[in-house]
């Protein structure tokens, strides 16, 4: 067959193509711009997120902070009873030992000593204010203590001054009770007989010298360095003279104990051994 037969081949359009790419590449490029811009709307640009973020690590930061002082600015129940927390206070410096403390109601003293006060926390410890004084002793009215609202516990540690048991004036014993001089002559108490309301305070005298052969006794706060009263009770203390002797004085607690004392008027309760 002849070229003539078949006819010659039709020219192709050479610039059809580059038309159609160019079609499609504006198309996508059409639908990438609306992407962005939809997109653009929904969700907030770094620049706008970044505040909220660091507002809010800020705020809690500040909440974190708040907490702290405040745990610091209150010390917890346990904290208010250590020693450490009283001696906040440099007036409570005397103070070594604690005898009762539920973390709102304090009583604490110097040991060794009978120099003891009552405390109540009121932000720090704050002394409560006696009404008198029991043979040398702070004392409480019985309407003072009642109107505490202490817990029992505390207020066993009060002596009341307006109530509370009287020296039995018909006790052979009580009456016999030596009468020292306050002169700073040193004693060795060996025991403390205490009387109570219904108490036979000579049986109770007796049981006691019968174990101290040569002990001497004295009336309840016959001078201030010696207790008068102790939880509603009177104290009178069986003990031993040693004069100024203060090596005799020692060497006689070593061996039997008790607590060494002066006799004086200074309130002083200190132990020279």
């Amino acid at each position: 067959m002849t070229n003539q037969q078949w006819g010659n081949p039709r020219p192709q359009n050479t610039h059809r193509a580059p038309i159609l790419a160019l079609v499609a590449i504006v198309a996508i490029l059409g639908v990438a711009v609306v992407w962005l811009l939809v997109k653009g709307q929904s969700e907030p640009t770094t620049d706008e997120a970044t505040p909220i973020a660091t507002q809010t690590i800020a705020n809690s930061a500040t909440e974190t902070e708040k907490v702290i002082e405040t745990a610091q600015a209150a010390p917890d129940t346990q904290d208010r009873c250590s020693l450490r927390e009283i001696h906040d206070d440099e007036a409570k410096g005397w103070i070594n030992k604690v005898v009762y403390c539920d973390g709102e109601w304090l009583v604490a003293g110097q040991d060794g000593t009978e120099r003891i006060g009552h405390f109540h926390w009121e932000g720090s410890w704050q002394i409560i204010s006696s009404d008198g004084r029991v043979n040398g002793y702070h004392c409480f009215n019985s309407d003072t203590i009642k109107n505490l609202g202490a817990p029992a516990g505390f207020r066993q540690l009060m002596v009341q001054c307006d109530e509370g048991p009287k020296p039995k004036t018909n006790s052979t014993l009580a009456q016999a009770a030596e009468s020292p001089a306050c002169n700073g002559q040193y004693i060795l108490i060996l025991e403390s007989v205490i009387q109570y309301e219904y108490d036979d305070l000579d049986s109770k005298l007796s049981e006691a010298l019968a174990k101290y052969p040569g002990a001497k006794y004295t009336k309840p706060g016959a001078c201030s360095s010696l207790r008068g009263n102790y939880n509603g009770g009177y104290v009178y203390p069986i003990y031993y003279s040693y004069g100024r002797d203060v090596a005799a004085l020692c060497q006689a607690k070593a061996k039997f104990g008790g607590n060494a004392r002066s006799l004086n008027n200074n309130s002083d309760f200190s132990d020279p051994c």
